[in-house]
This record gives structure tokens, sequence and C-alpha cells, in this order.
């Protein structure tokens, strides 16, 4: 099936934010938090990625069976794992290889997590696409069930929180929301786009990557403990629905009103997020300057320079495409 432009545009937004909010972090990172650049970015940009995941398995057709669920395996699990021991190749300290393969699978948030999140929610799609087929199951009972395995992974991450389930629970519900969105009516995703949209502007200024919003200590005096923790919840997640609304706004302007060149280029960094992603974190501090202003410019644009670069020069080649998730089919 043809590529979706507005998925590539919004895609290559978000990794521009993902580079530059790392940017930020690197060359900042005692504090960072303070920096409302990368407050903004924090608020949505890996729920944005999730969510765009999820509508490009569904814009895509494609039939999700066990073929599927096993290719989605050599594209996220290899390259996960296969990054985490690349280092080992070049420090040689092979004494703590087996405890740090151990360490990266009960904690992959400590390596490229966002592949191995991936994989999970694709074995929770899987999951929901085989009994969907045996039972028949279909519309609100779809739903539903969905809402109940969302559910699920949240207690069970609460009691195992180990090989990123925990991320895998907050991240589930983006990727099933950008599954489903293409179900519902167009008017109705317009009007909601809007809702998200100014709420987001309304709202993310009390955003806080570690703390409570910053406006819940001027309604603490007039709830309870679990309303604040009701009201705290429903505006972590709130708030990147709203960032996910103003990125796919964005990619319209983008695709809309700016040149060719602007959108190719979004669409080439959306074809290659997934290099970028991997590659961005070798090239931060390459040329490091006294000015912290400076340093992210520089990370930014070296981060990207290079992660594409690598990307056009080597995407044809055997390895690059199993070490990047480039597998076009699986053997039989």
């Amino acid at each position: 099936m043809e590529r979706n432009k507005i998925i590539d545009i919004t895609r290559g937004y978000a990794m521009f934010l993902v580079v530059l909010g790392h940017a930020i972090q690197y060359a900042n990172p005692e504090t960072m938090d303070e920096n409302i650049i990368f407050r903004l970015i924090y608020s949505f940009h890996m729920s944005l990625f999730m969510f765009i995941s999820g509508l490009a398995v569904s814009y895509s057709k494609t039939e999700i069976n066990s073929d599927w669920l096993r290719k989605r395996f050599f594209n996220l699990i290899i390259p996960f794992f296969a990054w985490g021991i690349i280092p080992f190749f070049f420090n040689k300290n092979w004494s703590v290889f087996f405890s740090s393969m151990k360490e990266l699978l009960i904690s992959p948030e400590h390596g490229l997590w966002f592949l191995f999140v991936l994989f999970e929610i694709s074995c929770l799609l899987y999951l929901i696409s085989f009994i969907k087929k045996k039972f028949n199951v279909g519309g609100v009972t779809e739903l539903f069930f969905v809402l109940f395995i969302i559910a699920a992974v949240n207690i069970l991450a609460f009691f195992v929180p180990i090989m990123g389930l925990h991320l895998t629970a907050w991240h589930s519900i983006f990727f099933f929301s950008g599954f489903y969105v293409l179900s519902f009516n167009k008017k109705f995703l317009n009007g909601l786009t809007v809702v998200f949209v100014l709420i987001w502007l309304t709202l993310v200024c009390f955003w806080r990557r570690i703390e409570a919003p910053l406006f819940i200590p001027y309604i603490e005096n007039f709830t309870n403990g679990i309303v604040l923790k009701l009201i705290s919840r429903a505006y972590r997640w709130i708030i990147p629905f709203g960032g996910i609304a103003c990125s796919f706004v964005i990619a319209k302007v983008i695709e809309k009103f700016c040149g060719n060149k602007i959108v190719s280029l979004f669409s080439l960094i959306g074809k290659r997020s997934v290099e970028i992603y991997i590659l961005q974190n070798f090239f931060f501090g390459i040329i490091v300057t006294s000015n912290t202003g400076l340093n992210i410019v520089i990370n930014f644009l070296t981060a990207f320079i290079f992660s594409i670069t690598i990307s056009e020069l080597c995407r044809n080649g055997k390895i690059f495409k199993i070490l990047f998730g480039r597998l076009l089919s699986l053997k039989k």
C-alpha cells in the first residue's frame, strides 16, 4: 500500500522533537526540567510515536497473524538486543556480558526501550486479533475487550514491574487509540481534535515530568487524596492526547502551506525515524562549547545530519536491514 504522507510528516515532526529533547537533555542534564521547550516536548513525544505506530499498522491493513508477529520480532527485538551487544565489541568488557543482557531484558528502559515496548504491545494486538477472529468479537464488545486488556496489563505492571511492563501499560492506550482512530467518524474526530488542542494549549503549562501538576497545591485543600490522584492521573492522560492532536494539525499545516522541500524533508525524517532513534545518541557531545544554547544546537544538528547520512548510505545493506529492523519478508 502507498505510504500516507501525513503519517510520514507527523512521524518526521515527532522525530524532530525527540532529537531536540535529547539534545537539550544531553547539553544540560541537571536543569533540563526547567527548560520550557524540554517540558513541552516530553509532555507527549513518545506517546505520539506510539499513536503513530498504531495508526500505521491500521492504515496498512496488514493481517494481524503469527507471520506478522514473527516479523515484528525480527524488526523490533533483534535490533533491540543487537544494539545492546554492539558496545561490547568496542569496550571488550565481556566479563559482564551476560549480566548486562539480563539487566537489559529485565529493565529495557536501559536500552532502546521503544522497540521492546512496541513488540510487547504488538503481542497484545495479536492476542486481541486472535480472540476477535475466534469468537467473532466486534464493535462495542471489541472496544471493552481492548480496555480490559489494557487494564490487565496495568495491574500486572503494578505487581510485576519488570520487562518494561510499566512502559507497556502506559503506552498501550496511545497505540490502540492510533490503531482504532480510523474507525471513527471524520467530523467527530475533527471536533475532538479541536477540543484536545485547546486543552493542551491551556493546561500544558502545568505539566511536570517527575512532579505533580503545578495546579495540584491550589486544589488540594478543597478535596481529598483519592480525588487528587484521579485528577492528576486524568491530567497525565489528557495532556499527551492534546499534544498528539496538535502534532497532526501541524503536520497538515506543513503539507498544505510549506514548500515541497520542507515536506520532503519531514517525510524523509519520518521514513528514517527508526535509524535516527537508534543512531542519534552516538553523535551527542562530538563538539562541546561553554555555551549551553549553542551545545543544544550543535547536538541537534550533528545527531540529525550524521544519522540521516548513515541511514541513506547504508540502507540497502543486509546487515543494516537487520540492525535497523528493515527486514522486508520472513523466510518460510
